[in-house]
């Protein structure tokens, strides 16, 4: 404890010399305690006293602190015949903590723990959509369209309508206010208490209408060919 309390908080901890009992709960906070657990103890421990709870939160998150921490665990994660790291009272008394080597990486910043990816799930339906950026290319790239007045853009993977852009048979111009009735599918992810589509997922399954047409003239778009 008292290596962690003058090499590791230093005189960072200047401030909480007062509070032995404080002091001792930074150092378990910094090195060892999860920050939430070692907070709580730290807050009630010091409840009737503002000025010990400002001077435990500037010594806890103090960046001299973080990297001296971070140093600590770097050192150690190098020695390989060390499997754990344990702070005592004194020398030869039973631990109060223990760390083993297994959390040494996350704890020296050389790697971090990784979130749990968050619930995700298929959606899509059928809607009718304003064309604002089409691709005249018969490939699935991506357009651009508009739905109840909102902008989402999707790849156009429906192969029966890419052919017919490739073959000239999309019975439609380029002109302000082209509608389409498709079938659209994506991902949304739960954030909170909400499903929110997953940006980049976005696709056009199938063109309900308008579908492609007989073959057409590529200089008279819209009128059939004669037999």
């Amino acid at each position: 404890m008292r290596f962690v309390e003058q090499d590791v908080l230093g005189r960072a901890s200047d401030a909480l010399d007062p509070y032995p009992r404080i002091k001792k709960l930074v150092a378990l906070n910094v090195l060892v305690l999860p920050g939430a657990v070692a907070g709580g103890l730290i807050l009630n421990a010091l409840q009737d006293d503002p000025k010990a709870i400002e001077a435990a939160a500037r010594v806890s998150e103090s960046p001299a602190v973080d990297k001296k921490v971070r140093e600590f665990y770097k050192a150690v994660e190098e020695d390989r015949s060390i499997t754990g790291v344990q702070v005592s009272e004194k020398a030869g008394e039973k631990p109060i903590v223990s760390v083993p080597r297994a959390e040494f990486s996350p704890r020296s910043g050389l790697w971090q723990p990784q979130e749990p990816d968050a619930p995700s799930r298929p959606a899509g339906g059928v809607w009718d959509v304003v064309v604002t950026h089409p691709v005249a290319i018969g490939r699935p790239l991506t357009w651009g369209f508009m739905r109840d007045g909102l902008p989402f853009r999707a790849k156009m993977t429906d192969e029966t309508f890419l052919a017919g852009i490739r073959a000239g048979t999309i019975p439609i111009g380029i002109q302000e206010g082209v509608t389409m009735r498709v079938r659209v599918s994506f991902y949304e992810r739960l954030e909170g208490q909400t499903w929110v589509p997953i940006a980049g997922s976005w696709q056009i399954t199938e063109v309900l209408y308008p579908r492609p047409a007989g073959p057409i003239s590529p200089m008279l778009p819209g009128v059939r060919r004669r037999k």
